[in-house]
């Protein structure tokens, strides 16, 4: 989900016939989730990308739909919760906690127990809500993990594996992430979260 909307791909992906595919690639080009944004002749090389922002927040939907296939309580659950605490309250740590039970709630069969993974999962849940949400933000001095947009603010997260959140923050702080969003007019927030092997969910935050 996170390079998807920028992928480079070799044309050789595309010759496998369509009952032996195992590469998800081509069947979510096939399928319409991807389209081609331009082809590099030389390299025999694909562009592509999401057409559109429906077709993206369509994919990440049914993605979020797919972790709590079991309970979509769950689904309804989050997208309540974060626009009444982000969206309307502008309050990411009273949001934080219902992530948190979102991530409690993963069967533990589909959790690859890495940073990676709890990065993909965050960044697909926002882009599911509709919202301006980016990876791996570079900057002057290195790259930010996520950073989400809303009316009000700019949420920078730093993800932690392992590790713990104030040392997430202690990163962001560090490394001055939140001078490339100086000449932007709205809040900037600081969040950053640790994630445990042990728990296989958040294990604390810190929010500034």
């Amino acid at each position: 989900m996170l390079n998807l909307d920028d992928l480079w791909v070799n044309d050789d992906r595309f010759d496998t016939p369509t009952e032996k595919l195992t590469d998800p690639i081509p069947v979510l080009f096939q399928s319409g989730y991807l389209t081609i944004k331009e082809y590099e002749r030389r390299g025999k090389l694909y562009h592509l990308c999401f057409p559109n922002q429906e077709v993206r927040q369509g994919f990440s939907k049914s993605l979020v739909r797919y972790y709590t296939a079991q309970d979509m309580n769950r689904y309804d659950a989050i997208v309540y919760a974060y626009s009444k605490n982000v969206l309307i309250n502008d309050d990411m740590g009273a949001f934080m906690p219902h992530l948190k039970a979102f991530y409690d709630k993963f069967p533990y069969t589909i959790i690859n127990n890495n940073e990676r993974h709890y990065q993909a999962v965050i960044f697909t849940i926002f882009t599911m809500l509709g919202e301006d949400v980016k990876v791996e933000h570079t900057t002057s001095d290195g790259r930010i993990d996520l950073v989400l947009k809303t009316d009000k603010s700019i949420f920078i997260f730093e993800l932690k594996y392992k590790k713990s959140a104030d040392i997430a923050m202690a990163q962001i702080i560090d490394k001055d992430y939140a001078k490339a969003f100086a000449d932007d007019g709205r809040k900037v927030v600081k969040v950053g979260i640790n994630f445990s092997e042990n728990q296989r969910s958040i294990e604390d935050w810190v929010i500034e």
